[in-house]
């Protein structure tokens, strides 16, 4: 007769189908601190991302507006326009700026003071605008139900008594008393000619740039273009008002509409470079 003999090393063999509390508690200590390590350099990848994407958009702007001034400067039929107010048609800020631009973070002006101000234009203000042929801004229309950045179309012809968007002037809390202006554009020449005046616009749509020196217009994605106004945004300095001699408006460079620069963004891209690695 037949028999089957198994091996009894079978039967006591102890299988395991898990871990012990205590090796799972170890495995849990070796994600964390792999966690540790990895999600601080992430973040960081992404920040520098965000700050590379920043800076070369204001790389490109002033390209295609200093660009366009060389190529067209002479040329009477070729107008800059196609600039966006930031007001609406009742010449109040438009509501869906970023809010860095209607109060300022710590680390540039004083906090109870807001980057931008409302200014109306005399005529030497008017005209010199006009000689840098830029003769008109498009104003917000509120009432439109459409992304903001999409939404300046009243347009509104420079002229005296028009209102306009500038910088305050004011300087930083602490440090080497430089204003705005100098810290997002580190320009120095502008300390003697602070009694001018700082019109900003924004770089809408329908801008005469766009198929001469710049392909597409930008919109900053890290300023959440389906909730705020998403444009860059350049500063022309104009003379101051009353003025007796007048100047065409001197195009002095671009910022984003979260208030940072090309130099912050810069310093951005090295400190999160840090952080990456």
């Amino acid at each position: 007769m037949l028999r089957l003999i198994f091996p009894r090393s079978l039967s006591r063999r102890q299988v395991r189908a898990g871990l012990t509390l205590l090796e799972l508690v170890v495995v849990l200590v070796i994600l964390a601190a792999l966690a540790a390590l990895v999600v601080p350099r992430l973040s960081g990848v992404a920040s520098q991302s965000n700050a590379a994407t920043n800076a070369a958009v204001v790389e490109e702007v002033n390209r295609a507006v200093t660009m366009f001034e060389a190529r067209y400067g002479n040329d009477s039929t070729k107008r800059l326009n196609g600039w966006d107010s930031l007001l609406n048609s009742s010449s109040d800020f438009f509501s869906k700026l970023n809010p860095n631009l209607q109060k300022s973070t710590a680390t540039t002006l004083d906090v109870t003071r807001p980057i931008l101000q409302i200014t109306t234009l005399d005529a030497g203000q008017a005209q010199s605008l006009k000689d840098a042929k830029i003769t008109g801004l498009h104003d917000a229309d509120e009432a439109r139900v459409a992304p903001p950045s999409d939404n300046s179309t009243v347009y509104r012809g420079i002229a005296t008594g028009v209102q306009v968007v500038t910088l305050v002037k004011s300087p930083v809390p602490t440090g080497h008393g430089s204003t705005f202006i100098d810290k997002a554009f580190n320009v120095n020449q502008f300390k003697s000619n602070w009694a001018n005046e700082y019109v900003v616009v924004g770089l809408g749509g329908p801008t005469s740039l766009k198929g001469a020196t710049l392909s597409e217009v930008p919109l900053v994605q890290s300023a959440n273009p389906s909730q705020y106004y998403a444009r860059a945004l350049c500063v022309f300095m104009i003379p101051a008002a009353g003025a007796t001699s007048t100047f065409p408006a001197q195009y002095v460079g671009s910022f984003l509409p979260d208030g940072t620069s090309l130099r912050s963004n810069i310093d951005s891209y090295n400190s999160s470079n840090v952080t990456a690695n």
